[in-house]
C-alpha cells in the first residue's frame, strides 16, 4: 500500500509479512547496488569489444587491395 514494512525471516530463503485482513498491494523489491554496478561494467565491456572488433575489421578491410 505504498508503505515500507519490516519482513519476517521464515527460513533462509523465504520471507513473510504480517498482513491485516482486507485488500492490500504487496511488493517485494531487492535492489542491491552491486547489480547496477556490474550491469554498467558489462555494458561498457560489451561496447568496448564491439568497437574493437569493428576497428580491427575496418583496418583489415581497408588494408586489403581489391
Amino acid at each position: 500500500d505504498g508503505q515500507s514494512v519490516e519482513h519476517i525471516r521464515v527460513n533462509y530463503t523465504l520471507r513473510g509479512l504480517k498482513i491485516p485482513s482486507g485488500k492490500h498491494s504487496i511488493v517485494f523489491e531487492f535492489r542491491p547496488g552491486i547489480y547496477y554496478q556490474s550491469e554498467f561494467i558489462s555494458l561498457f565491456t560489451s561496447l568496448s569489444i564491439l568497437i574493437g572488433l569493428g576497428l580491427v575489421g575496418y583496418r583489415y578491410y581497408k588494408g586489403k587491395s581489391i
